[in-house]
């Protein structure tokens, strides 16, 4: 079977940093992001090394962040992953017409329902399939194990995998989940690599038991200082050591009109 991994990789960042300075200084505790009365998840479940690694960040408003990158207005999803896409290919020294498959992972695309991959792949000019994998935080790794999978059955020669998050759009500027949040693209390129490189094993498995944690249900959007879009809004409860995760998200839909969606724990 041939080997196959990752054979480069790029980074693109926006030029704006927003520290925490851009929010008020006098932040009250009870807007901390562990608040709301979330102190007894620890004692319900076992800590792991990574409960005991954020212990210190737990009363911190801005759960150890310092900075965040933010795109300008007219950078979707799409823009910033064609900036890192050229920059591993350009790195690579490999041109569009040579990536045989398109893989995009976006959080959260400018076209909710298409997806990205297609309006990447017309921008790019990438040969052959092209489409969309949308598994949240896990989407990268899936995407990973995935391009890995057809190079190795043979399928495909090389493929182009774009990871985008693009959240500042799409949180409330008054919610506090905005303070960990930023913008930026990665993209990686995936193809045969020499015997006993690349990805050596992998191990699956699916997160059921959080199931039921979002739920999707449509509502009117009733806030006449929105933009004319379509919205999507969730609010998540994600246990992190003594805390719980809570966020507003409102993303654009493009021209569907004035619905938004809230998903709630």
């Amino acid at each position: 079977m041939q080997s196959a991994g990752i054979q480069a990789i790029a980074v693109y960042l926006p030029d704006e940093v927003r520290t925490n300075d851009w929010w008020c200084e006098d932040i009250p505790q009870e807007q901390s992001i562990t608040a709301a009365g979330a102190r007894g998840v620890s004692s319900r479940r076992k800590i792991t090394p990574y409960d005991a690694a954020m212990e210190r960040y737990l009363n911190d408003p801005f759960f150890g962040s310092v900075e965040r990158r933010i795109a300008a207005t007219n950078e979707g999803s799409v823009e910033l992953g064609v900036k890192a896409a050229h920059r591993v290919l350009g790195a690579a020294g490999v041109s569009p017409a040579e990536v045989d498959c398109l893989i995009s992972v976006s959080m959260f695309p400018d076209r909710i329902g298409s997806g990205d991959a297609g309006y990447l792949a017309q921008s790019l000019g990438t040969g052959g399939g092209a489409f969309n994998i949308e598994a949240t935080c896990g989407g990268s790794m899936t995407a990973l194990l995935t391009a890995c999978a057809w190079v190795q059955a043979g399928l495909k020669e090389r493929i182009l995998v774009i990871t985008t998050s693009r959240l500042s759009r799409a949180i409330e500027p008054d919610d506090v989940t905005l303070r960990l949040c930023g913008d930026a693209s990665a993209a990686f390129l995936v193809g045969p690599v020499e015997n006993g490189f690349g990805l050596l094993g992998a191990e699956s498995f699916h997160t059921g038991k959080t199931c039921g944690t979002w739920l999707l249900d449509s509502v009117e959007d009733n806030h006449s200082n929105r933009q004319p879009w379509s919205a999507i809004a969730f609010i998540v409860s994600c246990r992190l050591g003594k805390g719980a995760l809570s966020m507003t998200i409102t993303v654009p839909l493009g021209s569907l009109g004035s619905k938004s969606c809230i998903i709630q724990a």
